[in-house]
């Protein structure tokens, strides 16, 4: 297995700073994804590292 430098995963950790992606608002064990439950509520959410 090659093991990714620390310079290499620190850069690439930062560079999904700041983008939004869709979290659903369904509780419970029940399905997430939308194509399994499209019309679940979602909030839309930044991710901040």
């Amino acid at each position: 297995m090659d093991d990714e430098s620390l310079s290499d995963w620190t850069e690439r950790r930062d560079a999904k700073t700041g983008r939004l992606r869709a979290v659903p608002l369904v509780t419970g064990d029940g399905p997430k994804s939308s194509r399994l439950n499209p019309d679940a509520p979602r909030a839309i959410q930044r991710w901040n590292g």
